[in-house]
């Protein structure tokens, strides 16, 4: 379902790359639940562009294309995963 017709999202960060070696258990995953913040006007999209490519320079081209949103999250929980059996809930 696109954004616009429901606003809910999840996002995963994880570290299966970064700990290959050390197998699954190893591996931390955090997911975040949110919902996109509405109404972000062009001032702040570009000033939140701004930000990142100077954070990312490597990423400037990525983040200057105008087919690229900017979107916001306000987050409503976050989810830990240390290992596979170390869990943390966290409702914000």
């Amino acid at each position: 379902m696109h954004i616009a017709a429901d606003p809910s999202v999840d996002l995963l960060i994880d570290s299966r790359e970064e700990n290959a070696r050390g197998g699954r258990t190893a591996a931390r995953a955090l997911t975040v639940t949110g919902t996109i913040r509405r109404g972000l006007d062009e001032p702040e999209k570009n000033t939140v562009r701004a930000v990142l490519c100077r954070r990312h320079p490597d990423l400037k081209d990525f983040f200057s294309d105008p087919s690229v949103e900017v979107i916001v999250v306000k987050i409503n929980t976050l989810q830990l995963l240390n290992g596979i059996t170390d869990s943390y809930f966290e409702e914000v």
